[in-house]
């Protein structure tokens, strides 16, 4: 018996190392191939784009796949480039082999996914070298998320990338080229390695602290924060509080917001901030919608004092304190997304409008405002609702059309 232990532990060990060989194994064979992604692009370029957002306000570069037309990707600090299935078909892409680990996403779902790649890949006159992506299946709760396909920073290092976002446009240029990179940058202020890791500094001076964040252009809010920083905020500030699910799960998740912040990163002052804290996350993040302030450079692979460094540059707007976060969610208290056979209240604040009403989580919309909103443009409902008073909502309930009237009544 002693024998037979002795080994089943010595092949259980044999399992483990193995399974560590391999991740590491493949891990570097990932690397080797991405680190030859930008290998086609000349020493020398410089590129101006218009700044393009999609309707959930994430900046997008046009890119072509295989010679199609140009499409629109999502350009994500913190991601790997993402292509949902559909694309990945469609397109012809070429198997490569699965990630050698399960890779969680945002809601913490795990999944070993697939990598893939195109025989060419172009930006305007820039071809890149047959960069993986990772493809998202259905099952994954990113899909619903992606309304365009992402590039990540495997892509995004291989060049400089300036959004110069008071002249409405965006600067690609050869991360070879330092003099351009000084140029560019002037008058900016230099975090660095502010593009990896929790690097970024940021101070509330509301409740006297200071913490690192993530620079995430993938994530689409201003400032999300972890439980340590939501606690001492709950003790001096009292958040709205939302409900929400999501088409490809029966959880629930849930959301506090405050409104009005003052932030302080790297020394500059930012009032009227969102802050929101997702227990299923619990990250410090600065998300696209903070980025929207500012003038910034992603300077990756930036070498200095024979290292290399993945800098961030920063330059406020000329407008920057006077711009005002988009609202997490309608002053009537709720937002709508589609599923399979329909559309339902997807998001709902407690003790608001919509709550109040006895308008609930997941309830089937059935109108609003009597058909004259379109439903199929549920993602535009924010923009739609922005000047009004009043909402007319028509909901299936308990197999019951009701219809609920909710007004704004300003001087609650």
């Amino acid at each position: 018996m002693k024998k037979m232990l002795k080994m089943s532990i010595l092949f259980i060990l044999f399992l483990g190392v193995s399974y560590l060989i391999y991740g590491v194994a493949r891990t570097y064979k990932i690397n080797v191939w991405q680190n030859k992604v930008g290998e086609t692009l000349p020493d020398t370029f410089k590129i101006e784009l218009p700044v393009i957002k999609n309707q959930d306000n994430y900046f997008c570069i046009k890119a072509s796949i295989n010679d199609n037309d140009e499409t629109d990707f999502i350009i994500d600090t913190q991601a790997s480039s993402l292509a949902k299935i559909e694309t990945i078909d469609d397109l012809t892409a070429n198997y490569w082999g699965k990630y050698p680990a399960p890779v969680s996403n945002f809601y913490g779902q795990k999944e070993r996914l697939s990598l893939y790649f195109f025989e060419r890949f172009k930006i305007q006159s820039l071809s890149f070298n047959k960069p993986l992506f990772k493809g998202i299946l259905k099952s994954n709760t990113m899909y619903d998320l992606m309304d365009n396909d992402v590039i990540g920073r495997d892509i995004l290092k291989q060049l400089y990338w300036k959004f110069s976002l008071d002249d409405d446009k965006m600067i690609l240029f050869s991360n070879k080229d330092s003099l351009l990179l000084c140029k560019e940058t002037g008058n900016y202020v230099k975090i660095k390695n502010g593009l990896i890791r929790n690097n970024n500094p940021v101070f509330l001076p509301d409740i006297s602290n200071q913490d690192n964040f993530m620079f995430d252009l993938g994530y689409a809010g201003e400032i999300m924060v972890n439980n340590k920083i939501f606690t001492r905020l709950s003790k001096e500030f009292s958040p709205k509080r939302f409900l929400s699910v999501r088409r490809t799960s029966t959880k629930i998740d849930t959301t506090y917001v405050f409104d009005g912040m003052k932030i302080e990163w790297k020394g500059i002052k930012i009032p009227n901030c969102q802050i929101i804290y997702r227990p299923i996350t619990n990250r410090n993040l600065i998300g696209v919608e903070l980025a929207n302030r500012f003038n910034f450079v992603l300077a990756y692979n930036e070498k200095k004092n024979n290292r290399i460094e993945d800098n961030l540059y920063l330059q406020p707007r000329a407008n920057f304190q006077n711009i005002k976060s988009i609202p997490y969610c309608s002053d009537f208290g709720f937002d709508i997304g589609d599923l399979k056979d329909g559309f339902i209240i997807k998001r709902i604040e407690l003790g608001g409008l919509a709550d109040k009403a006895g308008i609930s989580l997941k309830d089937k919309i059935i109108s609003i405002n009597h058909g004259n909103f379109n439903l199929n443009d549920a993602k535009r409902l924010d923009f739609y609702l922005k000047d009004k008073k009043s909402v007319n909502v028509e909901i299936e309930k308990d197999g019951k059309i009701i219809g609920k009237e909710l007004i704004i009544n300003f001087d609650d």
